[in-house]
């Protein structure tokens, strides 16, 4: 993605204006300074204004081309907006046009030109628009849509079209046969709205991806989807993040999912049901025969949703990634979760961040990871296990093979658990990513890593950062990772390695490819 935003203003200069017209061309003339070029994208945005615009028209009527471009926070004149519209339509090359806040001198004809780009432009697949469409907006665009030539993904995020303008892309759903992804989070169509997108989506035929977090859904409108998804039999991904749906809600969901055979991802992140209301999603998600990924972060389950979600995970044989981070799970509520884990020969990633996880419930997840033959990726990140925690998490490496990254980051297990996992390191020849930061391991754990890399041949990615490390842990990380040559990152960033810096910076020149992170980007 080429990004052009305006130059840094000069001494006495203003740096809220937009730059003049020699700057602006001076942009598009770096960007596509040879008639034939094809860029696979380019963004403008922050204060460009007509010439660049103009400027990149000239370039693509030379015979430049642009696969995907994005307009973003830019005032645009009608005319400017019309030639624009005609360059995308005539070039024929661009795939992805993605537009957010631009403004025009007038607003009815920038938002004509806009359909007729969808009209016309036989090239295009990827539309997004965000500028607060009203209702009359929204029945233009629908027009549009219908009448495109190939346009399968549309997203208008953002845009608070409310009831009245679901009911219009309701019937780009019910109608529209090329339609395959649709995004239109954060749109407040509330429980009407969505009722009228319920009722395309039942019909239709093509749709596989709808995202609809943030539209204030509520039991009603979260209830017709469900009865919609109930029929459907294309869609695979939805998306229902913060939408308010309580108990009613689920339960209408796990009805759904009894009946569905296509959904293989479902987000239900940051919602109002508790884990005591889980009872009914869990019975469906323990035979249920698509279902891949499933996310409930941010939902208050506690140890009742633990328990619903551990008794699925010993029968289902599907699902592949499960999001758990933020749920209240405590000690108890991973216990039933490791139960499940012990035994599920389906599960690839589990993500249980930030769950008031200690010791004993890190010892029961381990357990189950030393059982487990099927588990790719485990994150524990921001959970106070401790050494404790960490010495037993270390004792299951030593048997694992299969699990490829281990996240501990912020998991207070100080140079002591360090130790321990450094030592299992020693033993594990499966593991591709550890990421320690933030767990004051300092120079010791930091000397017993590297003594780890020194014998351990599978471990791609190291993270330290921000564990107090010096420049002892810091040198004696450079002797080994010299001799290693399955290593190839190692961050360190927010470290004060001093000297050791130097020392690493020679690993570098040794080995080019080896990248260290001494900064955050």
């Amino acid at each position: 993605m080429t990004d052009i935003v305006p130059a840094a203003a000069k001494p006495g200069e203003d740096p809220s204006l937009p730059p003049n017209d020699a700057d602006a061309y001076a942009c598009a003339s770096f960007a596509l300074n040879t008639a034939g070029v094809r860029l696979d994208g380019l963004q403008l945005r922050s204060g460009m204004q007509n010439r660049l615009v103009e400027a990149l028209c000239e370039f693509v009527n030379q015979g430049a081309e642009v696969a995907r471009l994005e307009l973003w926070d830019i005032f645009l004149s009608t005319d400017t907006m019309h030639r624009l519209a005609e360059t995308v339509e005539l070039s024929g090359a661009t795939e992805i046009l993605r537009i957010g806040n631009v403004r025009a001198t007038e607003r009815a004809a920038m938002v004509a030109e806009i359909c007729a780009i969808l009209e016309r432009a036989s090239s295009l697949r990827s539309f997004y628009l965000r500028m607060e469409l009203n209702s009359k907006e929204v029945g233009m665009l629908k027009t549009a849509v219908l009448r495109s030539r190939g346009v399968s993904w549309l997203g208008l995020e953002g845009n608070k079209i409310g009831p009245h303008g679901a009911k219009e892309l309701a019937e780009i759903v019910a109608k529209n046969a090329e339609l395959t992804r649709l995004d239109i989070w954060e749109n407040p169509v509330g429980p009407a709205g969505a009722r009228a997108i319920a009722a395309a989506l039942a019909v239709n035929r093509s749709l596989t991806v709808l995202n609809m977090r943030g539209n204030r859904l509520c039991p009603a409108g979260t209830k017709a989807i469900a009865e919609a998804l109930a029929r459907n039999r294309t869609l695979e991904n939805l998306k229902l993040a913060d939408n308010e749906i309580d108990k009613e809600g689920v339960n209408a969901l796990a009805v759904a999912l009894g009946k569905n055979k296509t959904l293989t991802h479902l987000s239900l992140t940051r919602n109002r049901f508790s884990g005591e209301d889980l009872s009914e999603l869990g019975g469906a998600l323990a035979h249920h025969k698509s279902l891949e990924s499933l996310s409930l972060n941010l939902d208050p389950l506690g140890e009742e949703g633990g328990k619903h979600i551990g008794q699925a995970l010993l029968t289902n044989h599907v699902l592949k990634r499960l999001f758990l981070n933020t749920a209240k799970l405590g000690d108890a509520g991973a216990k039933y979760v490791a139960e499940g884990l012990a035994r599920n020969e389906a599960l690839g990633k589990i993500f249980l961040q930030d769950n008031g996880i200690g010791p004993e419930g890190a010892k029961a997840i381990a357990n189950a990871v030393a059982e487990n033959k099927s588990l790719e990726l485990l994150s524990l990140n921001s959970n106070p296990i401790l050494p404790a925690g960490a010495k037993d998490i270390a004792a299951a490496l030593e048997r694992n093979s299969t699990l490829r990254i281990l996240e501990l980051k912020n998991c207070d297990i100080a140079a002591e658990g360090a130790k321990t996992v450094a030592a299992a390191l020693a033993k594990n020849a499966g593991l591709r990513a550890l990421d320690l930061e933030k767990n004051t391991v300092e120079n010791e754990g930091a000397v017993a890593l590297a003594a780890a890399l020194g014998v351990n041949r599978s471990l791609l990615i190291l993270k330290l950062g921000y564990n107090n490390v010096g420049s002892a842990g810091a040198k004696a990380l450079a002797e080994k990772i010299a001799g290693n040559y399955s290593m190839g990152l190692l961050d360190v960033v927010g470290n004060w390695i001093g000297e050791g810096e130097a020392a690493l910076r020679k690993v570098i020149e040794l080995r080019p490819a080896f990248r260290i992170a001494f900064e955050a980007n």
